[in-house]
């Protein structure tokens, strides 16, 4: 029954950290914003621009998974997390395949997210094998030359009862 209980707890926290930490709109740069909602909606709202590519993801726990919030692309794709090289993404330790459209996702790192560190999600191409290659499969840039990417922190991990 605590397990019970304490799953339930962590996965409700999980959620609100979540849905309070998505930025307001989604934009190429490292810094977060907040809303002054708390939904997720993956449809526009009237007169909104969605870029054609965006990755949302909020603060994170530690471990071996990123929730991203919301993932928009023209075509399919990949959404690679990045270790933070001196403020830049480094090494990719995880990456999942979306397909064209608004969707969320969970991505698996290896090694682990770090109490503390902030990471990179970051929008790269397909070389239309299906098979990440982060030499192959570019990153993707918006219509200003800028990387798709945004940052995230990995917050400290929860205390058990």
């Amino acid at each position: 029954m605590k397990k019970t209980v304490t799953i339930a707890i962590s996965a409700l926290t999980s959620v609100l950290i979540l849905s309070a930490c998505q930025p307001s709109t989604p934009r190429n740069e490292t810094t977060s914003a907040s809303t002054a909602t708390n939904e997720i909606s993956l449809t526009p709202r009237a007169n909104e621009v969605v870029p054609k590519n965006s990755v949302m993801v909020g603060m994170q726990q530690p471990g071996t998974t990123v929730l991203l919030s919301l993932i928009t692309l023209e075509k399919e794709g990949w959404v690679a997390i990045h270790e933070n090289d001196n403020e830049k993404p480094g090494k990719v330790i995880g990456s999942q395949y979306f397909g064209p459209g608004a969707s969320s996702g969970v991505i698996t790192v290896n090694p682990a997210l770090e109490k503390g560190k902030t990471y990179f999600a970051v929008i790269h191409s397909d070389d239309g094998d299906k098979k990440f290659d982060a030499a192959k499969d570019l990153l993707l840039k918006d219509d200003s030359g800028n990387i798709i990417l945004k940052n995230f922190l990995v917050l400290s991990a929860q205390k058990p009862d």
